[in-house]
């Protein structure tokens, strides 16, 4: 069974405490969520765990012959190689293999040597062992499953964006198939499809893992257990993040309660001291005092941080018109290129609407053609009276006021005093010197913080906020979804954070294949709706490129039928397989080179034959 086990970790970065006494083991089946604040430690937890760093003290052992692979922040990639190369590099040993057995093939053209046919033969038993012939239909799976189309595979990663290199990495990552999997921010520029993609891979693993994520909602899917760094210590809570957050809160409570009882009870100890150490009762004062001693050279047990509860009052200027917005047959784009075909909205006074979709959907240029920065390829938008809005944008550079975050505040609230200021700030992830920061040292993330901080009190009575929980940790999710809830003005709202749509948004506008839909709660049906949905409209597509064809209902066969086509064809791969191992053809290289073939062709064919298995289950499960 493999297992890695983690005792007694300690790390200083500096002469600064990281991580103080951490054991944990991660074993099959132990599904780990790793939360904490921004800054607590967790990615340098997962790098030591992984052995990229070297603990301070402790012990890190991994089982004989286990494997383990790392999700970091940051990728580094061969420039040369496309994307698909990329993420099918992912094992040292089939790369090493299959560029072996591509070389004796090269040789066998013009030679019929046993020893090499042998050699030939065990390679590509070893690389069928590995899962070799099935990596490349992993790997697409895989690559369309996060959102990296087609059209991708074959660029030089390097030309990707960051975000879609990101998204590479959990693929190569996914690929290596590993017994322990270590994953840091893997939902990170995910879209709502991608992330449960991403959720129904990982709980159909037996392996063990633990990951990082600010995504309340995919801890919630996909975790048994919450591991929390906390002032230097790991606590572990079994069950997702709302098993987590009760457990926190009672585990709290008893410890402030075993705290005030311990601390009435040294006080009781001392009076009792003071009072009777010169008198009748000497010898039972010295055996209270040997007590008071022992309970004060006693470690307490731990309390759990309190959960910081920022308090926002979005500020709101005025009573808007009924109707905030209206759309008339707009289309949006550039140029030749159309990201969203025409469609009409009406969006009223105090709604809050959610525009969710793919990576790629056109959602912010959508945002910036109903903000009139961008003109529409057609159609009308048309704001109403007494309209006041604020935008967060998510990729722009904000435009920030002052020299350090605290001036920023300081300018937008003078009457705020120091406290105040500094409080605010620190619900942002702003704290101790930190706020006096010059703006032009701080990261990307950063600068996006400030700006929301900024937003959320500049007099606005619509919100158009693009991605506002990116670079947020949980707490500060949490206080803005509380904030936006009470907000009384109007809402626009992009955002992945499936949690937050849930609980804010009261329509949704979901953009994909150009068009524009409008749906309301529950909104889970959309996003568990869109893997099916998906692979019969690249059906449907591929019908309609064909010569000839005209928009017919597709016509499904049998589950049976299709099921013991499944079963000839895996009878079929089997019998090439025990084939293969006769010795009477061992020597017979271009009879062995023909059976790989068919077993290749074989193993396609089941791959497309389970695809129709599964659309013909859902056409069955609608009908």
């Amino acid at each position: 069974m493999a297992q890695l086990i983690a005792g007694d970790i300690r790390f200083f970065y500096g002469d600064t405490l990281i991580l103080q006494n951490i054991s944990l083991t991660i074993a099959p089946g132990s599904k780990i969520g790793l939360v904490g604040p921004n800054g607590c430690g967790k990615s340098t937890l997962l790098h030591i765990l992984a052995g990229d760093l070297n603990p301070s003290s402790g012990s890190i052992s991994l089982t004989r012959d286990a494997t383990l692979a790392l999700l970091e922040q940051d990728m580094e990639w061969e420039p040369t190689k496309s994307l698909m190369e990329s993420v099918m590099s992912c094992s040292e040993e089939l790369n090493a293999i299959e560029k072996r057995m591509k070389e004796l093939e090269f040789i066998l053209s013009d030679s019929s040597d046993a020893d090499i046919i042998s050699k030939y033969g065990e390679l590509q038993t070893r690389y069928e062992v590995l899962g070799g012939y099935s990596l490349r239909s992993r790997a697409e799976r895989y690559l369309s499953g996060v959102g990296l189309e087609r059209s991708l595979w074959n660029k030089p990663v390097r030309q990707l964006s960051g975000g879609q290199q990101r998204r590479a990495g959990l693929v190569q990552v996914l690929l290596l198939d590993a017994d322990i999997l270590l994953l840091d921010e893997p939902t990170n520029y995910l879209d709502v499809w991608a992330r449960t993609f991403l959720e129904n891979e990982l709980l159909r693993r037996d392996q063990g893992f633990m990951v990082v994520s600010h995504d309340r909602y995919f801890l919630n899917t996909v975790t048994n257990y919450i591991a929390e760094l906390d002032q230097t210590r790991l606590f572990m809570y079994s069950g997702n993040y709302s098993a987590f957050l009760t457990q926190r809160n009672e585990r709290r409570l008893r410890s402030l309660k075993e705290h005030e009882r311990v601390s009435e009870e040294k006080e009781r100890l001392r009076t009792f001291v003071a009072k009777n150490i010169a008198g009748q009762k000497h010898k039972q004062a010295l055996s209270r005092r040997k007590r008071l001693e022992k309970l004060e050279s006693a470690e307490m047990s731990h309390i759990p941080s309190s959960r910081r509860r920022m308090k926002l009052t979005i500020e709101h200027s005025r009573r808007e018109g009924r109707i905030v917005l209206s759309i008339s047959d707009l289309a949006v784009g550039y140029g030749h290129q159309t990201l969203v075909s025409e469609f009409d909205m009406q969006l009223e006074r105090g709604e809050k609407l959610a525009i969710i979709g793919p990576n790629g959907s056109g959602k912010t240029s959508l945002l910036l053609t109903m903000l009139q920065r961008i003109p529409p390829k057609h159609g009308t938008v048309e704001w109403g009276h007494n309209v006041d809005v604020a935008y967060l944008a998510q990729e722009t550079e904000p435009e920030i006021h002052g020299d350090d975050p605290y001036s920023f505040i300081e300018s937008l609230k003078p009457e705020w005093k120091q406290g105040e200021i500094r409080s605010y700030l620190a619900g942002f992830q702003f704290r101790g010197d930190h706020v006096f920061q010059p703006v032009y040292t701080l990261s990307g993330g950063e600068r996006s913080r400030l700006a929301l901080a900024g937003i959320l009190l500049s007099p606005a009575n619509v919100l158009v906020l693009d991605e506002p929980t990116n670079h947020l940790d949980i707490d500060s999710s949490e206080s803005l979804e509380r904030s936006l809830l009470k907000f009384p003005g109007t809402m626009i709202l992009v955002s992945h954070d499936r949690r937050l749509i849930d609980r804010v948004a009261q329509r949704a506008l979901v953009l994909r294949n150009l068009s524009a839909q409008f749906v309301r709660p529950p909104f889970k049906t959309i996003w568990d709706f869109h893997d099916d949905s998906d692979r019969r409209e690249k059906r449907q597509a591929k019908d309609a490129n064909r010569p000839g064809r005209r928009e017919t209902k597709r016509r499904f066969r049998s589950l049976q039928v299709v099921e013991r086509d499944i079963d000839r064809k895996e009878r079929e791969l089997e019998n090439l397989r025990v084939k293969q191992l006769d010795p009477e053809i061992s020597d017979q290289w271009e009879y062995l080179l023909k059976i790989h073939r068919e077993e290749q062709q074989i193993q396609s064919r089941i791959n497309e034959l389970i695809e129709e298995w599964e659309a013909a289950s859902e056409h069955e499960e609608n009908s």
